[in-house]
């Protein structure tokens, strides 16, 4: 196949590298991905400034065609489907992301949401994500759990009919643990980030904001049995998701309020 491979953690991140290298030798593969972290950009354009497309040529790269932007992971969607491949794409691929991507987080994510933008341009995508422990990727070596995450997404690449892939996505989160227990469907959840924006003075007494993260257990996760649920017991947790947020179930009733509202009345 011929496989876009975007992210939002960088063109230097290991897991992208190590996903690439996993690929090239069954696929032809074209790597387009940020030229520095652009986690939590969620689905997010580039309006403001000129965009580039560098070639890069370090040796991991090898067989490999692999670009560099300034842009957001959207961007990078769009410039692989458009002019780092001619749209000669079968499949769109963003990860594997450095941390799991579950949850009400998912709207912030880069990864996802690139893969959400291929979607929506009829081009089939999947979007991976490897759990490493909360808010600490500089603090360990995860070379081992991303190599395993590359070695399984070719694995999932080569035996999936993307062809199915019709308007939505997989969501494919990999847990943080040495024996995987298995594979579960699932639906997303509830965030365990409780985020919120501190007040802090700089050397000159002028106050900023910073976001601060608190971690609390949602038994909405246990009781709908959720991608985070299922993942903290080790399990592989795959959700579909579309982009269109409506909620249908709602319409309705919508429908029945809006009607009792004056819009109309002169």
């Amino acid at each position: 196949m011929r496989i876009l491979l975007v992210n939002d953690d960088g063109i230097e991140s290991e897991s992208l590298i190590l996903l690439a290298r996993a690929l090239k030798d069954r696929h032809t593969v074209t790597v387009v991905a940020p030229d520095s972290e652009r986690s939590a950009a969620g689905h997010c354009y580039t309006f403001h400034l000129p965009l580039s497309l560098k070639r890069v040529t370090a040796p991991v790269w090898e067989g490999i065609t692999a670009y560099k932007t300034n842009g957001s992971p959207c961007d990078c969607t769009m410039l692989g489907l458009g002019a780092a491949t001619d749209g000669q794409v079968d499949l769109v691929v963003s990860g594997i992301n450095a941390g799991a991507n579950i949850g009400t987080d998912i709207p912030a994510s880069g990864t996802v949401n690139a893969a959400l933008e291929a979607a929506m341009r009829g081009v089939p995508a999947l979007a991976l994500s490897q759990e490493i422990p909360f808010l600490t990727p500089a603090k360990g070596d995860y070379t081992p759990w991303f190599a395993r995450a590359a070695e399984m997404s070719a694995r999932l690449i080569d035996t999936l009919d993307c062809t199915q892939l019709a308007g939505y996505i997989w969501s494919v989160n990999y847990p943080q643990t040495e024996e995987i227990r298995g594979v579960k469907a699932c639906p997303m959840g509830v965030s365990r980030n409780d985020f919120s924006y501190l007040p802090q003075k700089d050397h000159v007494g002028r106050e900023h904001y910073w976001v601060a993260c608190e971690r609390t257990e949602k038994d909405i996760n246990r009781q709908n049995q959720t991608d985070d649920f299922w993942l903290s017991q080790g399990y592989i947790t795959i959700t579909p998701m579309r982009a269109d947020f409506t909620a249908r179930d709602l319409i309705d009733s919508v429908q029945q309020t809006a009607q009792e509202i004056p819009f109309l009345k002169k």
